[in-house]
């Protein structure tokens, strides 16, 4: 696996969680069975290299990046720059309250 594709199973998890998209979604965009992603994501087998770049070029157009922090560790987070339309709204902190809980 070539260096760009390294991506561990928990960042996946971490990235689908960050788009709120569900394992159904990403397999989906992937073009393999959500069995095969859920396999993976789990550690019961592990991905073909082709198959991890397809998972980690959707998850990057879906506006995540990569993070290989020598200090830090391996992560995920949002790009500030993903379109308008895959953001959601946020509500500061200081204005959180069980009126705007969902």
């Amino acid at each position: 696996m070539t260096e760009k594709q390294q991506i561990s199973p928990a960042q996946i998890r971490a990235a689908r969680a960050l788009l709120d998209w569900s394992p159904e979604d990403l397999a989906e965009r992937v073009g393999v069975s959500a069995m095969t992603l859920a396999d993976f994501e789990t550690v019961r087998r592990p991905a073909d290299d082709r198959v991890v770049a397809r998972i980690r070029r959707a998850l990057e157009a879906g506006g995540v990046a990569f993070i290989d922090d020598p200090h830090g560790g391996p992560g995920v987070r949002l790009r500030d720059d993903r379109p308008a339309s895959d953001q959601t709204a946020t509500i500061p902190l200081e204005s959180l309250n069980a009126e705007n809980d969902e």
